[in-house]
Protein backbone atom coordinates (compact mmCIF):
# COMPACT_ATOMS: atom_id res chain seq x y z
CA UNK A 1 0.00 0.00 0.00
CA UNK A 2 1.09 3.77 -0.63
CA UNK A 3 3.41 4.73 1.84
CA UNK A 4 2.93 8.50 3.70
CA UNK A 5 5.58 10.61 2.91
CA UNK A 6 6.33 12.65 5.89
CA UNK A 7 7.43 15.23 3.69
CA UNK A 8 3.61 16.04 3.20
CA UNK A 9 3.10 17.03 7.42
CA UNK A 10 6.60 19.01 6.85
CA UNK A 11 5.04 20.93 4.02
CA UNK A 12 2.35 21.41 6.06
CA UNK A 13 4.30 22.46 9.20
CA UNK A 14 6.01 25.02 7.10
CA UNK A 15 2.06 26.35 5.91
CA UNK A 16 1.24 26.68 9.18
CA UNK A 17 3.57 29.10 10.21
CA UNK A 18 1.55 31.39 8.07
CA UNK A 19 -2.04 30.13 8.02
CA UNK A 20 -2.19 28.66 11.59
CA UNK A 21 -1.62 25.50 13.74
CA UNK A 22 -4.11 24.20 12.18
CA UNK A 23 -2.34 23.62 8.83
CA UNK A 24 0.28 21.25 10.49
CA UNK A 25 -2.54 19.46 12.42
CA UNK A 26 -4.52 18.41 9.29
CA UNK A 27 -1.38 17.77 7.38
CA UNK A 28 -0.46 15.04 10.16
CA UNK A 29 -4.00 13.30 10.21
CA UNK A 30 -4.80 13.64 6.54
CA UNK A 31 -1.30 11.79 6.09
CA UNK A 32 -1.76 8.93 8.38
CA UNK A 33 -2.20 5.26 7.40
CA UNK A 34 -5.80 4.89 6.36
CA UNK A 35 -7.31 1.71 7.74
CA UNK A 36 -11.67 1.74 9.12
CA UNK A 37 -11.16 3.01 12.25
CA UNK A 38 -9.80 6.15 11.12
CA UNK A 39 -10.99 6.89 7.14
CA UNK A 40 -13.20 9.56 8.12
CA UNK A 41 -10.81 11.81 10.09
CA UNK A 42 -8.91 11.29 7.09
CA UNK A 43 -11.08 12.29 4.88
CA UNK A 44 -12.35 15.31 6.90
CA UNK A 45 -8.31 16.61 7.46
CA UNK A 46 -7.42 15.78 3.71
CA UNK A 47 -10.63 17.60 2.72
CA UNK A 48 -9.91 20.52 4.68
CA UNK A 49 -6.03 20.63 3.20
CA UNK A 50 -7.90 20.54 -0.49
CA UNK A 51 -10.57 22.98 0.21
CA UNK A 52 -8.50 25.24 1.96
CA UNK A 53 -5.09 25.56 1.54
CA UNK A 54 -3.16 27.04 -1.72
CA UNK A 55 -1.25 23.81 -1.99
CA UNK A 56 1.23 22.99 -5.21
CA UNK A 57 0.78 20.11 -7.75
CA UNK A 58 2.65 17.19 -5.82
CA UNK A 59 0.67 18.36 -2.36
CA UNK A 60 -2.53 18.74 -4.27
CA UNK A 61 -1.91 15.04 -5.50
CA UNK A 62 -1.03 13.53 -2.50
CA UNK A 63 -3.36 14.95 -0.40
CA UNK A 64 -6.06 13.81 -3.01
CA UNK A 65 -4.51 10.19 -3.10
CA UNK A 66 -3.93 10.08 0.96
CA UNK A 67 -8.18 10.94 0.79
CA UNK A 68 -8.15 8.14 -2.00
CA UNK A 69 -7.11 5.30 0.56
CA UNK A 70 -8.90 6.22 2.81
CA UNK A 71 -12.13 6.04 1.05
CA UNK A 72 -11.04 2.78 0.00
CA UNK A 73 -10.88 1.80 3.28
CA UNK A 74 -14.42 2.38 3.72
CA UNK A 75 -15.91 1.09 0.66
CA UNK A 76 -16.64 4.29 -0.90
CA UNK A 77 -14.94 3.48 -4.39
CA UNK A 78 -16.21 5.82 -6.47
CA UNK A 79 -15.54 8.35 -4.37
CA UNK A 80 -11.63 6.81 -4.17
CA UNK A 81 -11.08 6.67 -8.00
CA UNK A 82 -12.40 10.27 -8.37
CA UNK A 83 -9.46 11.48 -6.23
CA UNK A 84 -7.23 9.04 -7.32
CA UNK A 85 -7.95 9.89 -10.93
CA UNK A 86 -7.81 14.04 -9.82
CA UNK A 87 -3.66 13.16 -8.38
CA UNK A 88 -2.84 11.57 -11.31
CA UNK A 89 -3.70 13.97 -13.60
CA UNK A 90 -1.92 16.36 -11.50
CA UNK A 91 0.82 14.55 -11.39
CA UNK A 92 1.09 11.43 -13.92
CA UNK A 93 4.31 9.97 -12.39
CA UNK A 94 2.87 9.54 -9.12
CA UNK A 95 3.17 6.10 -8.63
CA UNK A 96 0.70 5.86 -5.24
CA UNK A 97 -2.04 7.26 -7.25
CA UNK A 98 -1.76 5.84 -10.40
CA UNK A 99 -1.96 2.30 -8.04
CA UNK A 100 -4.88 3.64 -6.39
CA UNK A 101 -6.61 4.40 -9.35
CA UNK A 102 -5.40 0.67 -10.03
CA UNK A 103 -7.29 -1.01 -6.98
CA UNK A 104 -10.40 0.74 -7.34
CA UNK A 105 -10.47 -0.04 -10.94
CA UNK A 106 -10.05 -3.73 -10.09
CA UNK A 107 -12.70 -3.41 -7.45
CA UNK A 108 -15.30 -1.86 -10.14
CA UNK A 109 -14.82 -4.60 -12.22
CA UNK A 110 -13.23 -2.30 -15.02
CA UNK A 111 -9.82 -4.90 -15.33
CA UNK A 112 -8.56 -3.37 -18.75
CA UNK A 113 -8.24 0.22 -17.34
CA UNK A 114 -7.30 -1.63 -14.19
CA UNK A 115 -4.79 -3.70 -15.83
CA UNK A 116 -3.29 -0.75 -17.75
CA UNK A 117 -2.98 1.45 -14.67
CA UNK A 118 -1.31 -1.56 -12.86
CA UNK A 119 1.49 -1.78 -15.91
CA UNK A 120 1.94 1.73 -15.22
CA UNK A 121 2.52 1.56 -11.73
CA UNK A 122 5.15 -0.92 -12.19
CA UNK A 123 7.08 1.22 -15.37
CA UNK A 124 7.19 4.02 -12.65
CA UNK A 125 8.16 1.68 -9.27
CA UNK A 126 9.49 -1.87 -10.65
CA UNK A 127 10.27 -2.84 -7.09
CA UNK A 128 6.08 -2.77 -6.28
CA UNK A 129 5.34 -6.55 -5.82
CA UNK A 130 1.74 -4.89 -5.47
CA UNK A 131 1.52 -3.51 -8.58
CA UNK A 132 2.26 -7.02 -10.26
CA UNK A 133 0.01 -8.87 -8.38
CA UNK A 134 -2.73 -6.53 -9.39
CA UNK A 135 -1.88 -7.27 -12.83
CA UNK A 136 -2.58 -10.56 -12.94
CA UNK A 137 -5.56 -10.92 -11.28
CA UNK A 138 -6.94 -8.32 -13.44
CA UNK A 139 -5.38 -10.03 -16.24
CA UNK A 140 -7.27 -13.36 -15.08
CA UNK A 141 -10.12 -11.62 -14.46
CA UNK A 142 -10.11 -10.66 -18.08
CA UNK A 143 -9.36 -13.60 -19.86
CA UNK A 144 -6.28 -13.27 -20.06
CA UNK A 145 -4.38 -16.53 -18.41
CA UNK A 146 -1.64 -17.04 -20.13
CA UNK A 147 -0.33 -13.44 -19.38
CA UNK A 148 -1.57 -13.76 -15.74
CA UNK A 149 -0.05 -17.29 -15.41
CA UNK A 150 3.18 -14.90 -16.44
CA UNK A 151 2.70 -12.57 -13.83
CA UNK A 152 2.37 -14.97 -10.72
CA UNK A 153 5.45 -16.84 -11.71
CA UNK A 154 7.39 -13.37 -12.36
CA UNK A 155 5.70 -12.75 -8.68
CA UNK A 156 6.76 -15.47 -7.37
CA UNK A 157 10.81 -14.82 -8.33
CA UNK A 158 10.32 -11.23 -7.63
CA UNK A 159 9.23 -11.22 -3.97
CA UNK A 160 9.52 -14.73 -2.09
CA UNK A 161 8.14 -12.87 0.60
CA UNK A 162 4.16 -12.00 -0.76
CA UNK A 163 1.26 -12.72 0.29
CA UNK A 164 -0.04 -15.30 -2.23
CA UNK A 165 3.37 -16.92 -2.38
CA UNK A 166 3.24 -17.40 1.04
CA UNK A 167 -0.05 -19.54 0.26
CA UNK A 168 -2.18 -20.88 3.11
CA UNK A 169 -2.61 -24.26 1.99
CA UNK A 170 1.67 -25.13 1.49
CA UNK A 171 3.27 -27.25 4.01
CA UNK A 172 5.34 -25.75 6.76
CA UNK A 173 8.46 -26.31 4.97
CA UNK A 174 6.71 -24.41 1.98
CA UNK A 175 5.76 -25.62 -1.48
CA UNK A 176 7.25 -24.47 -4.90
CA UNK A 177 5.06 -21.71 -5.86
CA UNK A 178 4.37 -23.45 -9.18
CA UNK A 179 2.31 -26.09 -7.00
CA UNK A 180 0.54 -23.49 -5.34
CA UNK A 181 -1.22 -21.58 -8.80
CA UNK A 182 -1.05 -23.30 -11.88
CA UNK A 183 -2.75 -22.53 -15.36
CA UNK A 184 -5.73 -24.51 -15.29
CA UNK A 185 -6.52 -22.95 -12.13
CA UNK A 186 -6.42 -19.20 -13.17
CA UNK A 187 -9.19 -19.97 -15.84
CA UNK A 188 -11.22 -20.67 -12.47
CA UNK A 189 -10.56 -17.16 -11.58
CA UNK A 190 -13.49 -15.66 -14.00
CA UNK A 191 -15.52 -13.09 -12.50
CA UNK A 192 -17.70 -14.37 -9.75
CA UNK A 193 -16.13 -17.28 -8.93
CA UNK A 194 -15.07 -18.76 -5.29
CA UNK A 195 -11.11 -18.28 -6.74
CA UNK A 196 -11.48 -15.35 -8.13
CA UNK A 197 -13.06 -13.76 -4.84
CA UNK A 198 -10.31 -15.45 -3.00
CA UNK A 199 -7.07 -14.20 -4.85
CA UNK A 200 -8.87 -10.26 -4.54
CA UNK A 201 -9.06 -10.61 -1.29
CA UNK A 202 -5.49 -11.68 -0.84
CA UNK A 203 -4.43 -8.68 -3.11
CA UNK A 204 -6.95 -6.38 -0.82
CA UNK A 205 -4.91 -7.69 2.05
CA UNK A 206 -1.69 -6.64 0.81
CA UNK A 207 -2.61 -2.99 -0.12
CA UNK A 208 -3.88 -2.97 3.44
CA UNK A 209 -7.72 -2.76 2.66
CA UNK A 210 -8.71 -5.03 5.02
CA UNK A 211 -12.21 -4.64 4.89
CA UNK A 212 -12.50 -4.97 1.37
CA UNK A 213 -10.76 -7.99 1.66
CA UNK A 214 -12.70 -9.68 4.06
CA UNK A 215 -15.93 -8.75 1.92
CA UNK A 216 -13.61 -10.79 -0.82
CA UNK A 217 -12.80 -13.89 1.25
CA UNK A 218 -16.66 -13.98 2.44
CA UNK A 219 -17.84 -13.81 -0.83
CA UNK A 220 -15.19 -16.99 -1.36
CA UNK A 221 -16.35 -19.25 1.29
CA UNK A 222 -20.17 -18.31 0.75
CA UNK A 223 -19.67 -20.04 -2.61
CA UNK A 224 -16.92 -23.21 -1.34
CA UNK A 225 -17.86 -23.68 2.00
CA UNK A 226 -14.70 -26.04 1.83
CA UNK A 227 -12.36 -23.75 0.76
CA UNK A 228 -9.81 -23.38 3.82
CA UNK A 229 -7.81 -21.01 2.00
CA UNK A 230 -10.58 -18.60 2.16
CA UNK A 231 -11.21 -18.87 6.26
CA UNK A 232 -7.37 -19.01 6.75
CA UNK A 233 -6.55 -15.75 5.01
CA UNK A 234 -9.79 -14.19 6.52
CA UNK A 235 -8.10 -15.01 10.36
CA UNK A 236 -4.81 -13.66 8.88
CA UNK A 237 -6.80 -10.40 8.00
CA UNK A 238 -8.49 -10.06 11.85
CA UNK A 239 -5.02 -10.87 12.88
CA UNK A 240 -3.48 -7.85 11.22
CA UNK A 241 -6.85 -5.63 12.18
CA UNK A 242 -6.04 -7.18 15.73
CA UNK A 243 -9.46 -8.53 15.97
CA UNK A 244 -8.29 -11.77 17.56
CA UNK A 245 -10.80 -13.27 18.74
CA UNK A 246 -12.55 -12.92 15.40
CA UNK A 247 -9.28 -14.46 13.90
CA UNK A 248 -9.86 -17.78 16.10
CA UNK A 249 -13.38 -17.87 14.63
CA UNK A 250 -11.72 -18.46 11.15
CA UNK A 251 -9.15 -20.83 12.07
CA UNK A 252 -11.49 -22.79 13.93
CA UNK A 253 -13.23 -22.89 10.61
CA UNK A 254 -10.91 -24.09 8.78
CA UNK A 255 -9.64 -26.58 11.53
CA UNK A 256 -13.22 -28.41 10.88
CA UNK A 257 -12.43 -28.55 6.91
CA UNK A 258 -9.00 -30.55 7.86
CA UNK A 259 -8.26 -30.88 11.16
CA UNK A 260 -4.34 -31.72 10.64
CA UNK A 261 -3.88 -28.23 8.51
CA UNK A 262 -0.68 -27.05 9.97
CA UNK A 263 -1.09 -23.30 8.68
CA UNK A 264 -4.35 -23.01 10.45
CA UNK A 265 -2.87 -24.71 13.31
CA UNK A 266 0.01 -22.53 13.92
CA UNK A 267 -2.80 -19.44 13.05
CA UNK A 268 -4.92 -20.32 15.93
CA UNK A 269 -2.01 -21.14 18.31
CA UNK A 270 -0.76 -17.74 17.87
CA UNK A 271 -4.40 -16.66 18.34
CA UNK A 272 -4.40 -18.22 20.98
CA UNK A 273 -1.36 -16.63 22.66
CA UNK A 274 -2.57 -13.01 21.59
CA UNK A 275 -5.36 -13.54 23.84
CA UNK A 276 -3.42 -15.19 26.94
CA UNK A 277 -4.94 -19.19 26.21
CA UNK A 278 -1.40 -20.22 26.21
CA UNK A 279 -2.27 -23.55 27.16
CA UNK A 280 -4.26 -23.81 24.16
CA UNK A 281 -1.96 -22.23 21.71
CA UNK A 282 0.62 -25.46 23.50
CA UNK A 283 -1.91 -27.75 22.57
CA UNK A 284 -2.11 -26.92 19.16
CA UNK A 285 1.78 -26.43 18.55
CA UNK A 286 1.85 -29.65 19.95
CA UNK A 287 0.27 -30.71 16.92
CA UNK A 288 1.75 -29.02 14.58
CA UNK A 289 4.57 -30.48 16.07
CA UNK A 290 3.99 -34.20 15.76
CA UNK A 291 3.00 -33.54 12.27
CA UNK A 292 6.43 -31.84 11.38
CA UNK A 293 8.99 -31.95 13.47
CA UNK A 294 10.95 -29.56 11.34
CA UNK A 295 8.68 -26.93 11.55
CA UNK A 296 10.81 -24.62 13.42
CA UNK A 297 8.25 -21.67 13.66
CA UNK A 298 6.27 -23.94 15.65
CA UNK A 299 9.14 -24.33 18.51
CA UNK A 300 9.75 -20.25 18.72
CA UNK A 301 5.64 -20.20 18.79
CA UNK A 302 5.69 -22.70 21.72
CA UNK A 303 8.70 -21.28 23.59
CA UNK A 304 6.62 -17.98 23.53
CA UNK A 305 4.24 -19.73 25.13
CA UNK A 306 5.80 -21.44 27.87
CA UNK A 307 7.22 -18.05 28.71
CA UNK A 308 4.16 -16.87 28.81
CA UNK A 309 3.29 -19.55 31.38
CA UNK A 310 6.21 -18.53 33.57
CA UNK A 311 8.07 -21.39 32.58
CA UNK A 312 10.95 -19.53 30.83
CA UNK A 313 13.74 -22.23 31.11
CA UNK A 314 10.86 -24.67 29.09
CA UNK A 315 10.32 -22.02 26.37
CA UNK A 316 14.38 -21.76 26.07
CA UNK A 317 14.72 -25.21 25.01
CA UNK A 318 12.29 -24.60 22.38
CA UNK A 319 13.75 -21.95 21.43
CA UNK A 320 17.13 -23.59 21.56
CA UNK A 321 15.67 -26.18 18.97
CA UNK A 322 14.19 -24.08 16.60
CA UNK A 323 17.42 -22.06 15.83
CA UNK A 324 19.49 -25.77 15.39
CA UNK A 325 16.26 -26.20 12.65
CA UNK A 326 17.14 -22.96 11.15
CA UNK A 327 20.43 -21.45 12.32
CA UNK A 328 19.17 -17.89 10.91
CA UNK A 329 15.98 -17.63 13.24
CA UNK A 330 16.68 -14.25 14.21
CA UNK A 331 13.64 -13.98 15.90
CA UNK A 332 14.09 -16.78 18.15
CA UNK A 333 17.29 -15.28 18.89
CA UNK A 334 15.30 -12.33 19.99
CA UNK A 335 13.30 -14.79 22.22
CA UNK A 336 15.50 -16.29 23.51
CA UNK A 337 17.29 -13.15 24.86
CA UNK A 338 14.35 -11.99 26.40
CA UNK A 339 14.10 -15.49 28.24
CA UNK A 340 17.69 -15.07 29.60
CA UNK A 341 16.50 -11.57 30.96
CA UNK A 342 13.95 -12.40 32.48
CA UNK A 343 15.73 -15.06 34.10
CA UNK A 344 18.06 -12.65 35.37
CA UNK A 345 20.87 -13.89 33.27
CA UNK A 346 21.84 -10.32 31.61
CA UNK A 347 25.20 -11.82 30.58
CA UNK A 348 23.72 -14.57 28.46
CA UNK A 349 21.02 -12.54 27.50
CA UNK A 350 23.44 -9.94 25.86
CA UNK A 351 25.14 -12.41 23.74
CA UNK A 352 21.99 -13.88 22.24
CA UNK A 353 21.00 -10.53 21.29
CA UNK A 354 24.54 -9.97 20.17
CA UNK A 355 23.92 -12.92 17.66
CA UNK A 356 20.81 -11.68 16.42
CA UNK A 357 22.43 -8.19 15.57
CA UNK A 358 25.17 -10.00 14.24
CA UNK A 359 23.06 -11.56 11.66
CA UNK A 360 20.07 -8.51 11.16
CA UNK A 361 21.87 -5.10 12.37
CA UNK A 362 18.73 -3.47 12.09
CA UNK A 363 16.90 -5.60 13.95
CA UNK A 364 15.06 -3.04 16.74
CA UNK A 365 13.97 -6.33 18.87
CA UNK A 366 17.18 -7.01 19.13
CA UNK A 367 18.05 -3.65 19.90
CA UNK A 368 15.60 -3.30 22.09
CA UNK A 369 16.13 -6.55 24.17
CA UNK A 370 20.06 -5.70 24.01
CA UNK A 371 18.94 -2.50 25.62
CA UNK A 372 17.18 -4.21 28.72
CA UNK A 373 20.15 -6.56 29.06
CA UNK A 374 22.58 -3.41 29.57
CA UNK A 375 20.03 -2.30 31.85
CA UNK A 376 20.31 -5.57 34.20
CA UNK A 377 24.50 -5.22 33.75
CA UNK A 378 24.01 -1.01 34.99
CA UNK A 379 25.62 -0.61 31.59
CA UNK A 380 22.82 2.26 30.71
CA UNK A 381 24.92 4.21 28.61
CA UNK A 382 24.92 1.30 26.37
CA UNK A 383 21.61 0.91 26.65
CA UNK A 384 20.64 4.47 25.97
CA UNK A 385 22.01 3.90 22.46
CA UNK A 386 20.80 1.29 21.30
CA UNK A 387 17.36 2.56 22.33
CA UNK A 388 18.03 5.42 20.33
CA UNK A 389 18.87 3.51 17.54
CA UNK A 390 15.91 1.80 17.78
CA UNK A 391 13.65 4.92 17.71
CA UNK A 392 16.02 6.10 14.55
CA UNK A 393 15.05 2.88 13.16
CA UNK A 394 10.87 3.55 14.29
CA UNK A 395 10.20 6.55 15.93
CA UNK A 396 7.07 5.20 17.39
CA UNK A 397 8.60 1.74 18.46
CA UNK A 398 6.48 1.33 21.52
CA UNK A 399 9.29 -1.18 23.46
CA UNK A 400 12.02 1.60 22.61
CA UNK A 401 10.11 4.19 23.69
CA UNK A 402 8.58 2.24 27.28
CA UNK A 403 12.52 1.06 27.93
CA UNK A 404 13.78 4.57 27.30
CA UNK A 405 11.30 6.42 29.61
CA UNK A 406 11.49 4.19 32.02
CA UNK A 407 15.57 3.93 31.83
CA UNK A 408 15.52 7.80 32.09
CA UNK A 409 13.53 7.86 35.34
CA UNK A 410 16.15 5.80 37.25
CA UNK A 411 18.59 8.18 36.31
CA UNK A 412 16.50 10.69 37.76
CA UNK A 413 16.13 12.18 33.85
CA UNK A 414 12.07 12.80 34.42
CA UNK A 415 11.22 15.23 31.93
CA UNK A 416 13.30 12.72 29.06
CA UNK A 417 11.18 10.50 30.61
CA UNK A 418 7.60 12.20 30.54
CA UNK A 419 8.77 13.25 26.27
CA UNK A 420 9.12 9.71 25.95
CA UNK A 421 6.27 8.29 27.89
CA UNK A 422 3.67 10.98 25.84
CA UNK A 423 5.01 9.93 22.38
CA UNK A 424 4.41 6.50 23.39
CA UNK A 425 0.93 7.22 24.91
CA UNK A 426 0.13 9.14 21.62
CA UNK A 427 0.19 5.78 19.86
CA UNK A 428 -0.64 3.86 22.29
CA UNK A 429 -3.79 5.65 24.09
CA UNK A 430 -5.04 2.60 26.35
CA UNK A 431 -1.63 1.67 28.00
CA UNK A 432 -2.59 1.37 31.85
CA UNK A 433 1.45 0.82 32.42
CA UNK A 434 2.47 3.67 30.57
CA UNK A 435 -0.51 6.05 32.16
CA UNK A 436 1.44 4.80 35.89
CA UNK A 437 5.12 4.84 34.74
CA UNK A 438 4.12 8.59 33.96
CA UNK A 439 2.54 9.00 37.09
CA UNK A 440 5.42 8.10 39.02
CA UNK A 441 7.48 10.07 36.87
CA UNK A 442 5.58 13.05 37.68
CA UNK A 443 5.39 11.86 41.77
CA UNK A 444 9.49 11.45 41.72
CA UNK A 445 10.22 14.96 39.98
CA UNK A 446 7.54 16.47 42.50
CA UNK A 447 5.93 18.26 39.49
CA UNK A 448 2.58 18.91 38.10
CA UNK A 449 0.98 16.58 40.98
CA UNK A 450 -2.21 17.33 39.50
CA UNK A 451 -1.56 15.69 36.20
CA UNK A 452 0.10 12.66 37.98
CA UNK A 453 -3.18 11.84 39.86
CA UNK A 454 -4.91 12.45 36.74
CA UNK A 455 -2.48 9.81 35.32
CA UNK A 456 -2.99 7.43 37.90
CA UNK A 457 -6.73 7.75 37.80
CA UNK A 458 -6.69 7.04 34.68
CA UNK A 459 -4.37 4.03 34.88
CA UNK A 460 -6.55 2.34 37.45
CA UNK A 461 -9.59 2.51 35.98
CA UNK A 462 -8.07 0.81 32.71
CA UNK A 463 -6.95 -1.99 35.36
CA UNK A 464 -8.92 -1.21 38.64
CA UNK A 465 -7.12 -2.19 42.21
CA UNK A 466 -3.48 -3.09 40.36
CA UNK A 467 -1.07 -2.68 43.60
CA UNK A 468 1.65 -1.11 41.69
CA UNK A 469 -0.88 1.32 40.34
CA UNK A 470 -2.47 2.03 43.77
CA UNK A 471 1.32 2.77 45.24
CA UNK A 472 2.10 5.36 42.51
CA UNK A 473 -0.94 6.98 43.70
CA UNK A 474 -0.11 6.90 47.05
CA UNK A 475 3.26 8.37 46.13
CA UNK A 476 1.74 11.37 44.40
CA UNK A 477 -0.85 11.95 47.67
CA UNK A 478 2.14 12.03 49.96
CA UNK A 479 3.79 14.91 47.49
CA UNK A 480 0.87 16.56 47.83
CA UNK A 481 0.76 16.43 51.76
CA UNK A 482 -2.76 14.56 51.35
CA UNK A 483 -1.17 12.04 54.05
CA UNK A 484 -4.66 10.39 55.09
CA UNK A 485 -5.72 9.28 51.23
CA UNK A 486 -1.91 8.10 50.81
CA UNK A 487 -2.16 6.00 53.66
CA UNK A 488 -5.72 4.70 52.02
CA UNK A 489 -3.71 4.26 49.04
CA UNK A 490 -0.73 2.13 50.29
CA UNK A 491 -3.00 -0.12 52.36
CA UNK A 492 -5.14 -0.68 49.16
CA UNK A 493 -1.76 -1.86 47.70
CA UNK A 494 -0.79 -4.20 50.59
CA UNK A 495 -4.12 -5.10 50.91
CA UNK A 496 -3.52 -6.80 46.81
CA UNK A 497 -0.26 -7.42 47.89
CA UNK A 498 0.78 -7.85 51.16
CA UNK A 499 4.79 -7.90 50.69
CA UNK A 500 4.80 -4.96 48.44
CA UNK A 501 8.10 -3.59 50.19
CA UNK A 502 7.79 0.14 48.03
CA UNK A 503 4.57 0.44 49.63
CA UNK A 504 5.15 -1.18 53.06
CA UNK A 505 7.64 1.49 54.02
CA UNK A 506 6.15 4.43 52.68
CA UNK A 507 2.81 3.37 54.66
CA UNK A 508 5.67 3.44 57.35
CA UNK A 509 6.71 6.98 56.12
CA UNK A 510 3.08 8.37 55.83
CA UNK A 511 2.52 7.21 59.84
CA UNK A 512 5.68 8.69 61.13
CA UNK A 513 4.23 11.97 59.56
CA UNK A 514 1.41 11.73 60.75
CA UNK A 515 2.58 10.72 64.54
CA UNK A 516 2.11 7.17 64.24
CA UNK A 517 5.80 6.30 65.49
CA UNK A 518 5.08 2.87 66.94
CA UNK A 519 3.45 1.88 63.53
CA UNK A 520 5.54 3.71 61.06
CA UNK A 521 8.83 2.21 62.46
CA UNK A 522 7.40 -1.48 62.50
CA UNK A 523 6.48 -0.56 58.50
CA UNK A 524 9.84 0.57 57.88
CA UNK A 525 11.35 -2.19 59.46
CA UNK A 526 9.11 -4.98 57.73
CA UNK A 527 10.05 -3.43 54.21
CA UNK A 528 13.93 -3.63 54.87
CA UNK A 529 13.67 -7.13 55.88
CA UNK A 530 11.84 -7.51 52.28
CA UNK A 531 14.21 -5.50 50.68
CA UNK A 532 17.74 -4.65 52.54
CA UNK A 533 18.50 -1.74 50.22
CA UNK A 534 15.22 0.41 50.42
CA UNK A 535 15.84 3.24 52.51
CA UNK A 536 18.83 4.21 50.36
CA UNK A 537 16.22 3.64 47.04
CA UNK A 538 14.54 6.29 48.74
CA UNK A 539 16.36 8.54 49.94
CA UNK A 540 17.41 9.24 46.36
CA UNK A 541 14.00 10.68 46.13
CA UNK A 542 14.53 13.06 49.21
CA UNK A 543 12.53 10.32 51.27
CA UNK A 544 13.75 9.84 54.50
CA UNK A 545 12.67 7.51 57.66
Amino acid sequence: MYVKSILLAAAFAMAAHAEGESGADMAKQCAAQSNVNNATQVIYACTVLANDFQLDGHNRAMVLTDRGYAYLAIGETEQALADFDTAAGLEKTFEPAVKGRAAARLTLKQYDAAAADFRAAMQLDPTDSGALFGAALADANAGRYDAADGEFDALAHKDAAFAVVRSFGRDAKGKPYEDVITLDQLKNLKSGSAEAFLYHGVFYSSMEIYPQALIELGKAAALKPDMIDAYGYRGAVYRLMHNDEAALKEFDAALKIKPDHQRALNERARAYYRLGRNAEAIADLDHVIALSPGDAYAYDMRGRAYEASDKSERGLEDYDKAIALKPDYVDAMVDRGIAFNRLRKFDTGLEAFNRALAADADNRYALCGRAASYMGLAKNDEALKDLGRALELQADFSCALSRRGNLYIELARYGEAIADIDRYLKAYPDDAVAYNDRCWARALWNRDLDLALADCEKALKLRPGAASFLDSRGMVRYRMRDDQAALDDYAAALAAAPKLAPSLYMRGIVKLRMGDKEGGRADVAAAKALVPDIAERYAKYGIKA
